[in-house]
């Protein structure tokens, strides 16, 4: 063998430890330790009490390291596998001040201020899967003051007021298209109050006092396509009490009085088209009562009918005297 290339194979003595027996070549011994070491860190993460510049200047801490607990400033804290879950301001190891929060994913999660670990101040911005859902005020992680909140699957946005997490106050609403549908006065995340709703379109739908997002109370309501149908009284969303409907075609007044569970029912008038009256007195399902044309409480007919008599009854053919009427009915019995 040439003897250049066996020189570079034959070392010196000092570059060997005895370890008993043998002779162990420093520089490979030195090779498996630093192997080890990166494997350690590969499956167990940085060890507490290290840190690490994140390349932004920033100094990285894992989130149990002790050093945490007398620590303020900016840093980022670190979860068991090195992933940055937080960045931003401590005071004595507390998320205090503006800061950043990540999940395991690496997806923002919040940013804004915090106090004592939690959500809380002006400015805040909630995320879910990357994209922002909540902007505005939050108390002890929850929605709390003026904010804009936007539905993940939906898409409608709710502007306004919140309390403790839910829509709540004077707000307004809104389609994934930015279309205006709701706006007033809400309570547990639906119309309470004073209040206007819209069709996707933008079209008002419905107006007046709202009760658990139906109208109850005063109101009035227009077709899908914002004609007038009916203004008056409702019970949730029905109509019910006095009010008016009218005729979504020719859009005139048909009936005014009262309503029963949706229908023209008790004391009212009928309109014909050409809006001269037509029909004042009892009303039932929006027709005219036939005892109202008798002069007749719906009583005294029920009473004058219930005295007859059967005056014959012979192959099937039988007649009834109604003397309070002095009417004689001849029908057949089946």
């Amino acid at each position: 063998m040439d003897k250049t290339v066996l020189s570079k194979w034959i070392r010196s003595p000092r570059d060997y430890w005895k370890v008993g027996p043998i002779f162990v070549w420093k520089w490979l011994l030195l090779l498996l330790v630093g192997v080890a070491a990166g494997l350690v860190l590969w499956f167990f993460g940085l060890p507490s009490g290290l840190w690490r510049n994140s390349g932004t200047g920033i100094p990285a801490y894992r989130y149990d390291d002790p050093i945490l607990q007398e620590l303020s400033g900016v840093v980022q804290i670190l979860d068991n596998q090195g992933r940055v879950r937080y960045e931003g301001e401590v005071a004595a190891g507390s998320y205090t001040g503006q800061g950043k929060v990540y999940d395991q994913d690496g997806f923002l999660v919040y940013e804004g201020p915090l106090v004592d670990g939690a959500y809380e101040g002006d400015g805040a911005k909630v995320y879910s899967d990357g994209k922002l859902i909540y902007e505005g005020t939050m108390a002890a992680n929850l929605y709390e003051g003026e904010g804009r909140r936007t539905d993940p699957v939906s898409g409608e946005v709710s502007e306004g007021q919140f309390v403790a997490g839910i829509f709540e106050g004077e707000g307004r609403q809104y389609n994934a298209d930015g279309v205006l549908i709701r706006t007033g006065t809400f309570a547990r995340e639906l119309l309470n109050g004073d209040g206007q709703e819209y069709s996707a379109e933008g079209v008002l739908l419905r107006e007046g006092t709202f009760r658990d997002g139906l109208l109850h109370g005063t109101g009035t309501q227009y077709t899908s396509s914002g004609v007038l149908e009916y203004e008056g009284e409702f019970y949730s969303g029905i109509f019910h009490g006095q009010g008016a409907l009218y005729d979504t075609l020719d859009q005139v007044l048909v009936y005014e009085g009262e309503f029963v569970w949706g229908e023209a029912t008790g004391t009212g008038r009928i309109y014909p088209p050409s809006g001269q009256l037509l029909y004042e007195g009892q009303v039932f399902e929006g027709q005219p009562r036939a005892d109202a044309f008798l002069g007749l409480s719906l009583a005294d007919v029920e009473s004058a009918f219930k005295e007859h008599w059967i005056l014959y009854s012979y192959e099937g053919i039988t007649a009834f005297v109604y003397p309070y009427f002095h009417l004689m009915f001849v029908t057949e019995i089946p």
